[in-house]
């Protein structure tokens, strides 16, 4: 099958589509525009500006362990031999990959919502 890129990436199954495709250019304020309209409401003051930028650390900082988190995680599961017991687990399954995918998500549902 002889398919064109639709761009400078190739992108799978996007036919004639210009993907992806150009929209205008939205003018969204963001934190600046948030900053101005409070100082012009005249409820901008130092103790407000503090704990937003506080709050916003905290959440980043967060956010960034949680990527740490997981990368030791990972690793410790991976030196412990985990990722080789359960590779073998998986594979003395013997299913093809699209039974596998099934079984997964099957398990995924059944733990999210019974």
């Amino acid at each position: 099958m002889n398919r064109k890129p639709c761009s400078k990436r190739a992108v799978p199954n996007c036919g004639n589509r210009s993907w992806p495709r150009r929209q205008k250019a939205v003018h969204r304020p963001g934190a600046a525009g948030a900053f101005l309209l409070t100082f012009q409401a005249r409820t901008l003051d130092w103790k407000r500006t503090k704990e937003a930028i506080f709050l916003t650390a905290k959440t980043t900082s967060m956010v960034c362990w949680l990527f740490v988190d997981s990368a030791l995680f990972s690793a410790v599961f991976a030196i412990l031999g985990g990722q080789a017991l359960l590779e073998s687990w998986v594979l003395s399954l013997n299913l093809t990959p699209v039974q596998f995918l099934i079984l997964s998500q099957a398990k995924n549902y059944e733990l999210l919502y019974d």
